[in-house]
């Protein structure tokens, strides 16, 4: 193998565990923020490519710090209903819904063990103004390659702060160290 072909390995690997979010948003002019209440519909983790659970959790916290009401119903590959979604949303009682939908997912070749690993995942995320129209969309993409946990935490801190961006919420210091220990085992 020669030296150029270490150097382009290596600065793909490296590229795979950075999980620099890109994010493309558009908001409506009308829209006031910043919102003090949100309800996420989240499919973050619907199939296996993050944790669902982990990008809940981290989420919730950020709300927190961020003085956000926040209400979340993760979709899953297995749901027999899914109005159940809707149903907590309304009980929640927030004007504003958060659709994040999974668009996509790369995966990589086969391998060592004859398994294909995700390597990057796309997003749609769509805020709902009185579940009527849209007044907020984003495109994401995340590279993955460093563990569930740490992709999860990744997507919650550039969802929250490309909001914060833009105005949707109140902009704050979301990102800190994870307090579960298990947080980065994998």
């Amino acid at each position: 193998m020669s030296v150029q072909s270490i150097v382009v390995w290596v600065g793909l690997v490296l590229a795979g565990c950075t999980m620099n979010p890109e994010i493309n948003s558009a908001k409506a002019p009308e829209l006031q923020g910043p919102l003090r209440a949100l309800f996420v519909i989240s499919e973050v983790g619907s199939r296996g490519e993050l944790s669902g659970e982990h990008f809940q959790t981290e989420l919730e916290r950020m709300a927190r710090r961020c003085r956000i009401r926040l209400g979340i119903s993760t979709v899953t590959e297995l749901d027999l209903d899914p109005e159940v979604h809707v149903t907590r949303m309304k009980s929640f009682g927030a004007r504003h819904s958060l659709t994040l939908n999974l668009i996509g997912i790369t995966e990589s070749t086969r391998n060592f063990f004859g398994k294909r690993d995700p390597v990057a995942t796309r997003y749609d995320a769509r805020l709902y103004e009185d579940s009527k129209r849209i007044v907020w969309r984003a495109t994401l993409r995340l590279a993955l390659g460093a563990g569930e946990e740490i992709g999860s935490e990744t997507l919650a801190y550039a969802l929250m702060d490309k909001l914060g961006e833009d105005g949707v919420i109140q902009r704050c210091a979301t990102r800190a160290p994870s307090t579960d220990p298990g947080a980065y085992a994998r």
